[in-house]
């Protein structure tokens, strides 16, 4: 089987080629015969590519945002499935549906005139569901989903231009997703590493996954019965942590006892907005401005991962405290990190 990988050279997508590019033995539906799956990877910069393991015998050169339907019918050419991980975390609202639905909607169009009924998987995010309140894990499907902002709405977006034009479609949607070549979650390992950690809502409890389990997941929802497609699926470790417990072992993996500064909401707010006017006179997308705020005050971001177990046979494997363990001997060994 073919597969082409859009985001090859991002966090996940990095984690995904070389899942792939390591023998992953691919079964047919309704077949005993396992077959090699061959990557074709979408890149845009391919020295990033090179430089992230990917080698060039399996670069695509194509930006999603500029192709015209003729480059994406012939990049799709002898493709037998799609893992379409690339996006835009950060940026206006416009920027975001372009990226997140927009170019999902043409390239699972063109995929379906290509190759009609071919499997086309979406890693998403937790954020296109929205929150939980009340600590509960939450599954909503697209129609039930409630986003509360532009980067979830974006996501939330690009999973329904999928379930309008493609055959044959399973989303994943994992929770924080941390690991080798991540630079968000590594803020808080810098942080911890130094002793003192600002932290609002303290009780708060977060979904997380090693960046290797969303891998697994994406393997396993190509393997997936046809009876499994056409919906959402949250994956995550089945063990939420609440947002001080979370911090701690993070500080344990970076062998510091920590400090967690305790903020106002008002303070996060006033952080956000300096953000948003470093971002306007920097221009770039701010780290932490007001569409993260949005996320960050609406307390607990929980998944339910049962579905995933019952339908795709997928559970994450890595635990916190290994996860955090490891993802810190990474940042280590390129110097992100002092060693000890």
């Amino acid at each position: 089987m073919t597969i082409l990988l859009t985001g090859a050279s991002g966090f996940v997508g990095t984690a995904v080629a070389h899942r792939f590019l390591h023998g992953v033995p691919y079964r047919d539906h309704g077949s005993s015969r396992d077959r090699d799956l061959g990557l074709r990877a979408l890149v845009r910069d391919v020295r990033k590519a090179e430089a992230r393991g990917i080698p060039p015998s399996c670069h695509v050169e194509l930006d999603l945002t500029t192709a015209s339907d003729a480059d994406l019918r012939h990049a799709l050419d002898g493709i037998e499935a799609i893992v379409h991980v690339a996006g835009l975390v950060r940026g206006n609202r416009a920027d975001l549906d372009r990226v997140n639905a927009d170019c999902t909607r043409r390239l699972a169009a063109a995929f379906e005139d290509v190759h009609p009924g071919g499997r086309f998987v979406l890693v998403s995010s937790l954020a296109a569901a929205g929150p939980s309140p009340d600590g509960v894990g939450t599954g909503r499907q697209p129609e039930l989903a409630a986003p509360v902002s532009d980067y979830g709405r974006s996501k939330l977006a690009g999973e329904i231009a999928l379930r309008e034009v493609a055959s044959s479609w399973i989303s994943l949607r994992p929770g924080i997703v941390y690991g080798p070549w991540d630079t968000d979650v590594y803020v808080l390992f810098r942080m911890a590493e130094r002793g003192v950690v600002p932290i609002v809502g303290r009780r708060s409890r977060y979904s997380l996954i090693y960046v290797d389990d969303v891998a697994e997941a994406v393997v396993r929802a190509l393997d997936a019965d046809e009876s499994a497609t056409g919906r959402a699926y949250p994956i995550a470790h089945p063990d939420a942590l609440a947002q001080d417990d979370m911090l701690r072992r993070m500080a344990r993996a970076v062998g510091r006892d920590v400090r967690l500064l305790g903020l106002p909401r008002f303070l996060a707010y006033a952080s956000a907005a300096a953000g948003e006017v470093a971002s306007r006179l920097r221009g770039r997308p701010a780290l932490f401005g007001f569409d993260k705020y949005r996320e960050m005050k609406q307390g607990s971001w929980v998944c339910d991962p049962e579905p995933a177990r019952a339908r795709l046979g997928f559970e994450a494997s890595v635990g916190h405290d290994d996860g955090f363990a490891r993802t810190v001997q990474w940042y280590r060994e390129r110097g992100l990190l002092r060693r000890r």
